[in-house]
């Protein structure tokens, strides 16, 4: 969350500005603040600011007590705000590399690859695949980055080496989701984890899909629906393309979920509502860290009050039924707003790069292409579906596109959904809790589904519905809507079955009880409510 929040802030900083040619005080004053913190060898930061941006006063200087990842962050800094000035960074790490220090010829090599030196200039690509070692080195585990490097690695291996087939597919989908359960089998515990598998998860996606996509690249059109056509690569991706699209800065810790093309588009100076200049993203991703920034507050306010822990204790078991219901509900509001926190700002980091612009709807431009929260959707929302539709909404589409509709040949949309909820289930982590968090998911959405049909085809239930009773309808429907939002989160917070039974022992199942009854219910009310024209099969689908 503060990694999301300091990238966030940061590009605001540097995209907002844009540099003359002449470079000049107020500009420097700007871009020496950003940077400044993360450099090490502060002294010598003005000299380098100075070379880069043309200015005269420049002293003469060396380069042999500067830390790599000193030169490292500034080259990043750099190349976001001008790509005009990349052949004197290159200068600067030539002449860093001279003085005999071997890591920096490794950067040099770095440079080389990503092509630097042959087009003079720093692409998005060359800079997402550098921001990686920022992250990591800074942030993160340090030496465990080879987890994903392998898995980037393997991945563009196979599609160089195995080309369009089923057969990359599916090994891309063994060997990225087996190297994921492993780190999940040797690395969980029974507390919520911050580790090397957290960005894993949302590598494991961005790559498999990638597959996807590559194989989709080699059908014909009419062979492919309106997404795919929209996702399929004409050609194999380089390792750079593969590497900066892995490690995009805006979408590598928390996602959201993007395909390449879409990375290519933004490389390329598509993703733009001015073409061929920079977009005017700053005010609608202020927006979107604003909103996000806001989630983050209420979380840091009341979380304190509803602590996962409380659940566990003597006093949680003593408090009367009424009050313990109460309580989940409120801790299920309360802990998601950690989820939409991180999103929304992430989403923000995309629109302020340019990624999640979306084209012009009725006049009016779209950033919403990385959007992973319909906030207010998740919080006005009565229903469970959509409150599901709006929540994660990026990792769901990725679900229903390269899962639940590609299983299309099963013939059962049903199977398919059991299908994918398993999935995300595994791919969430091997806890028990998010076995039994997505089995209730299905179980609740199917008992919903059965009930709006009800309501949709019974004359006396939809004019109840759309009588002046509905304000007091909609408060029920919303306290039972975020009672029963929080019986599945319990399971998929506190983990392991010893916790979770305990927690629902408390409150006697309720949930379990409520939807059992309801489903075996309904039918029978169904009967009684609904005119038989009305019954067929497809109504009640």
């Amino acid at each position: 969350m503060e990694i999301s929040l300091l990238l966030m802030i940061e590009n605001y900083l540097l995209f907002s500005v844009r540099p003359t040619p002449q470079g000049g005080g107020k500009y420097s004053c700007i871009l020496l603040f950003s940077i400044s913190h993360c450099c090490s060898e502060s002294i010598y930061l003005p000299c380098i600011v100075s070379s880069v941006l043309g200015i005269k006063k420049t002293a003469v200087f060396t380069f042999k007590k500067l830390e790599p990842l000193t030169v490292l962050q500034v080259l990043i800094k750099m190349s976001l705000i001008s790509k005009a000035y990349i052949a004197k960074v290159t200068t600067i790490l030539t002449h860093a590399a001279a003085d005999g220090d071997k890591r920096m010829n490794g950067l040099s090599f770095l440079m080389d690859v990503s092509g630097w030196s042959k087009r003079g200039r720093l692409t998005s690509m060359s800079f997402s695949f550098l921001v990686l070692l920022w992250l990591h080195l800074d942030f993160t585990a340090g030496p465990q980055i080879y987890h994903s490097a392998l898995c980037v690695l393997v991945q563009f291996l196979m599609l160089r080496l195995m080309g369009r087939t089923v057969t990359t597919v599916l090994s891309s989908f063994t060997f990225q989701m087996v190297y994921l359960l492993a780190g999940y089998y040797y690395t969980a515990t029974e507390e919520y984890d911050i580790k090397w598998t957290m960005p894993q998860c949302v590598l494991t996606l961005k790559l498999v899909g990638l597959s996807y996509d590559y194989y989709d690249g080699g059908k014909e059109p009419s062979q492919l629906t309106s997404e795919q056509k929209l996702s399929a690569l004409p050609s194999v991706p380089s390792l750079l393309e593969v590497c900066g699209f892995s490690y995009f800065y805006g979408g590598f810790l928390v996602g959201p979920q993007f395909t390449l093309r879409s990375y290519q588009k933004l490389v390329a100076g598509e993703l733009s509502d001015c073409p061929g200049k920079p977009p005017n993203s700053v005010l609608p991703a202020t927006k979107r860290f604003a909103l996000g920034f806001l989630c983050l507050v209420i979380y840091a306010i009341f979380s304190p009050y509803y602590p996962d822990s409380y659940f566990l204790t003597d006093e949680y078991d003593a408090q009367p039924f009424w009050y313990r219901c109460v309580f989940l509900l409120l801790w299920a509001k309360i802990i998601l707003y950690k989820y939409v926190s991180c999103w929304v700002i992430a989403e923000g980091v995309c629109i302020l790069s340019g990624l999640g612009y979306n084209g012009v709807v009725d006049g009016e431009h779209k950033w919403d292409a990385c959007a992973n929260m319909k906030v207010w959707v998740f919080e006005t929302t009565p229903l469970f579906g959509g409150t599901i539709s709006s929540f994660n909404i990026n990792t769901n589409a990725w679900a229903a596109r390269h899962v639940f509709k590609r299983l299309k040949f099963l013939g059962n949309k049903s199977l398919s959904h059991v299908a994918t909820l398993l999935f995300l289930t595994f791919w969430h982590g091997l806890h028990s809790g998010y076995l039994l968090c997505f089995s209730m998911e299905f179980f609740i959405i199917t008992v919903e589904r059965q009930a709006l049909a009800l309501v949709r085809d019974s004359p006396l239930l939809s004019k109840l519905a759309n009588s002046a009773l509905y304000p007091l309808i909609y408060v029920v429907q919303q306290f039972l809507h975020w009672l029963f939002m929080g019986y599945p989160l319990v399971p998929f917070c506190l983990f392991t079955y010893d916790k979770w039974l305990k927690v629902y022992s408390s409150i006697y199942f309720c949930g379990h009880v409520f939807f059992l009854l309801a489903f075996l219910i309904l039918p029978y009310i169904r009967k009684a409510l609904v005119p038989k024209k009305e019954r067929s099969p497809t109504k009640q689908d």
